[in-house]
């Protein structure tokens, strides 16, 4: 069983979490084609793969993302929308000695599934 500090898990949650925000602030469209100006929250359910997980690498499968975002309309206004997703693939994390933390090391590949649930 692999143990992760609450430090290294809060680590984790805050790395998710921004990398959440990148990809819906850069050029992501809610299923009415609208899209994103700002998010206002993002919480974040994962499971740690503990087979495929050791003391050095990390591995999150199972990403259930829930936020809260701003669209905008095309009379320049905006509206709030809830959106609901999960991640296609295993999201990896690989720890850094140097910053003594763990580090996406697939960040590239952190897709969202369009299926809402």
């Amino acid at each position: 069983m692999i143990y992760l500090s609450k430090k290294d898990k809060e680590n984790i949650c805050q790395k998710l979490e921004k990398a959440t925000r990148f990809k819906l602030l850069n050029g992501y469209k809610n299923k009415e084609g609208r899209e994103v100006h700002s998010v206002e929250y993002v919480k974040i359910i994962n499971n740690l793969d503990e087979e495929k997980s050791d003391g050095k690498k990390i591995v999150i499968t199972d990403v259930y993302i829930t936020s809260r975002v701003w669209v905008k309309y095309p009379n320049e206004s905006t509206g709030n929308y809830d959106i609901s997703f999960r991640n296609i693939k295993p999201i990896e994390f690989i720890f850094d000695e140097e910053t003594d933390e763990f580090n996406i090391i697939n960040q590239g590949e952190i897709f969202f599934d369009n299926t809402q649930f």
